[in-house]
């Protein structure tokens, strides 16, 4: 298969939902988050992906978030925390813009706007109309240009559990985009 690139905008959502449980265990939820976020950044719902968990104060995500909020990782028992990333390809002539407009439509967006952004998403979908979901905190969402193939297998692990701890140690690898653009003429 041939290699590719993709511009990663990840980053991590507390919530308070009403049964979190159910709602992690819905398959529609991931969906519907997505949804949530491609209305919040103008990206392709395609490009985006959402791993839900309940009491996940171990993970990367709490982890990031305990940064941003030291008291959201104490309320995270009983929680649940979206941790997404939004995929583009390289290949897309316009990835950078993308990137850089998703990243900071969620860096400017409230808690109080991703949640109206949630529950309109939610209503599209019978099992979770009646959901109630809260969202807390937020990390900065970070972009990082991962290379190999656009599937996400390059984490090792083959397990969709795992696709979320490998984001942030591949961040600051495209940081040499401006190398080359010193071209001069050869008439002085």
């Amino acid at each position: 298969s041939e290699e590719s690139s993709t511009l990663e905008v990840a980053g991590c959502h507390a919530l308070t939902v009403s049964d979190p449980a159910a709602f992690v265990d819905d398959p529609n939820s991931g969906t519907a988050y997505a949804e949530a976020l491609a209305s919040t950044t103008g990206a392709d719902v395609s490009y985006i992906e959402v791993q839900l968990s309940v009491d996940a104060s171990s993970s990367g995500c709490a982890r990031r978030l305990a940064l941003v909020s030291p008291a959201a990782v104490r309320r995270l028992s009983g929680q649940v925390v979206a941790d997404y990333t939004i995929s583009i390809p390289a290949s897309d002539p316009s990835a950078n813009d993308l990137a850089n407009s998703a990243q900071t439509a969620l860096e400017s967006a409230t808690p109080s706007e991703v949640t109206s952004a949630v529950s309109t998403a939610l209503q599209s979908y019978s099992s979770l109309a009646s959901m109630s979901v809260t969202v807390d905190s937020m990390t900065v969402p970070e972009i990082a240009t991962v290379e190999g193939s656009s599937s996400g297998t390059g984490t090792g692990t083959g397990s969709s559990a795992g696709t979320g701890t490998g984001t942030g140690s591949s961040s600051g690898t495209g940081t040499d985009s401006t190398s080359g653009t010193y071209t001069l003429s050869g008439d002085w």
